[in-house]
């Protein structure tokens, strides 16, 4: 190569490294997904919240709503919700980061019962795919994600891991370890990097990289204090505790555990040092979770969680330069029903509508309505799990159309009716990527 071209070539990387060629709106992006946050949670918790009138951090000023559906099913799950967001690709459930032509499980022979597997071997086209933290990497940009489930869950995975079965989360944990791309990483997950069947100490091999490796709170403070070039905080074994359990073990003193709201600000103090901009994710993973088993209370706190995540980067950010966008993967067959009063509130009894139904009991409200059997029932209702008509060990997801709330530079993209692929391009457009 001659000096000439070796200068053109050096040049080139160098824009590249800067960002330099970025030509979108935005110098930075925020994605909040609210795993499971279907419309009906986000109403029940503006309701037990700031009330029927008030309003969420979340309900930004440009708004549509999104189809959820995978590949092959009319319900997703949340490794083909967060690939569509993060990848812009339609795939097949539990698929991550793969092409749509990916098959799920496809590279495994057998199945987990040992019979032989028939999507196996995987299409030759079966290949990984670009994901938003693939492309802003390349674009010189910082990186950052923070889960309270464990950072090899499936929506944490889809922003920098290639599988094609979801639950191979040690390989997760390995691809996660292999990049020196990202730059900030928060969540649970230690017992995968630690104490594994392979032998290999990850958390070992993270720091040999140079990786500040926090195991609490206070390391983690410290981490971004002190200007730490790339942290990985592993707060718990599994998933980070409900916000309700959170809260009641940091009132006895038992936790130094931020809240979802700290643990975002602390993301975004650490990639705000980057002079080329950053991607964040933030994932109110625990929503799905509290839903899964029928915790009504619990999903209604988390959602709250993460709408104080939404306030906290909107109170740290300019939105003439960074776009935050609001969203869910799929949503949780979660009902308000019954004619409950406003001072009932969303967690009360379902009652009787009309100004002339009965007040048996003389207090000046409509009585309660009952069931078939003669009991009465709640007003915010799950359509099946543990706890509801229809018993299932855990809730299934449901299909409706989820939100999508935006504010920022290519925020008005978003309107109407959209795709969950659409949004990924929202991202990808208002960041010139």
């Amino acid at each position: 190569m001659s000096s000439r071209a070796s200068l053109i070539f050096l040049s080139l990387l160098v824009l590249c490294t800067l960002g330099a060629a970025r030509r979108g709106p935005a110098r930075n992006a925020i994605l909040f997904i609210g795993d499971g946050m279907g419309i009906s949670s986000v109403t029940a918790a503006r309701i037990h919240g700031p009330g029927p009138g008030g309003r969420l951090a979340m309900e930004l000023p440009h708004a549509a709503l999104v189809r959820t559906y995978s590949r092959d099913r009319l319900v997703t799950d949340s490794a083909a919700g967060a690939t569509a967001l993060l990848a812009g690709q339609r795939v097949f459930s539990g698929v991550v980061g793969m092409s749509s032509a990916t098959l799920r499980a496809c590279s495994l022979a057998k199945r987990l019962d040992g019979t032989p597997n028939p999507h196996h071997p995987c299409a030759a086209a079966a290949q990984p795919i670009p994901s938003l933290a693939d492309l802003a990497a390349r674009a010189g940009m910082a990186v950052g994600l923070v889960t309270t489930t464990s950072i090899t869950h499936a929506t944490p995975a889809a922003l920098y891991a290639h599988v094609d079965e979801r639950n191979r989360e040690p390989e997760i944990a390995l691809q996660l370890v292999a990049r020196q791309d990202l730059s900030i990483v928060v969540g649970g997950g230690r017992e995968l990097f630690v104490g594994r069947p392979d032998g290999r100490d990850l958390l070992g091999e993270l720091r040999e990289q140079g990786v500040t490796v926090a195991e609490s709170g206070t390391a983690l403070h410290a981490a971004v204090d002190e200007g730490a070039p790339r942290v990985v905080a592993l707060l718990a074994p599994g998933y980070l505790p409900f916000e309700l359990d959170r809260y009641a073990q940091a009132e006895q003193d038992e936790t130094d555990l931020p809240s979802l709201a700290q643990l975002t600000e602390l993301a975004i103090r650490h990639l705000s040092r980057s002079k080329a901009g950053y991607f964040l994710l933030v994932e109110g993973g625990r929503i799905d979770h509290a839903q899964h088993v029928n915790r009504a209370v619990a999903a209604l706190v988390e959602t709250l969680a993460l709408d104080e995540a939404v306030a906290t980067a909107r109170r740290l950010t300019d939105p003439k330069d960074t776009l935050i966008l609001v969203t869910a993967d799929h949503g949780h067959p979660v009902v308000i029903a019954g004619s409950a009063t406003l001072e009932d509130g969303v967690l009360g009894l379902a009652r009787g509508r009309g100004v002339e139904m009965q007040d048996v009991d003389d207090d000046g409200l409509p009585d309660l309505l009952h069931d078939m059997n003669g009991e009465p029932f709640p007003t915010l209702l799950f359509a099946n799990g543990p706890k509801s008509k229809l018993r299932l060990l855990y809730s299934t997801h449901e299909g409706s159309d989820v939100m999508a709330a935006a504010i920022g530079p290519g925020a008005d993209s978003v309107r109407g009716f959209m795709e969950l692929p659409e949004l990924h391009r929202v991202l990808r457009n208002a960041l010139g990527l």
